[in-house]
């Protein structure tokens, strides 16, 4: 537990030095770029982005709520650093990767960054490790659980028929 001693007269960012940013998160799950493709030399390239295993969750200001708006970006910041979020399905962890958008390192259609990016809603995150084991000790419970209740009729109904011969007898 941490405990903390406000100074008196100052804000919760003040006291915290945070920045407090509410969003709606709702429809995230659309909101993930997936880099599909790197180009040998491109700014992704250099940066270590990996197709199929990285994706681009925004950065530390925004999240980009659809292509134009990521392409933007990328066009106002070209020739400087970003820091982009990225998430690393095989690693399982979310780091932050420095690119420089830029057009002179090889043909126009390859883009600021040399990587072919998609977004929507058929690009999902796969599941982690531990989801996908818990999923399939859960599927494993499932199916003992059912086999249990599919065979309780019967084995009720034969218990019922013993205590009845049982009674009968007596």
């Amino acid at each position: 537990m941490v405990t903390l001693t406000p100074k008196p007269g100052t804000t919760t960012e003040q006291m915290l030095d945070i920045k407090l940013r509410f969003e709606n998160y709702t429809d995230a799950h659309t909101f993930i770029i997936a880099i599909k493709d790197v180009y040998l030399g491109g700014p992704a390239h250099h940066s270590g982005l990996q197709p199929f295993k990285d994706f681009i969750l925004g950065t530390k200001e925004l999240t980009f709520t659809d292509m134009p708006m990521f392409a933007k970006y990328l066009a106002v910041n070209k020739n400087q650093e970003v820091q982009l979020v990225v998430y690393n399905v095989q690693k399982e962890l979310v780091r932050r990767c420095t690119i420089v958008p830029s057009d002179s390192w090889g043909s126009p259609e390859q883009g600021l960054i040399g990587a072919e990016v998609c977004m929507g809603l058929l690009t999902q995150i796969s599941k982690r490790r531990i989801d996908e084991e818990r999923d399939e000790s859960g599927s494993r419970m499932r199916s003992i659980f059912s086999k249990i209740t599919k065979e309780a009729p019967a084995t009720l109904a034969l218990a019922q028929q013993k205590s009845s011969e049982v009674l009968e007898r007596e």
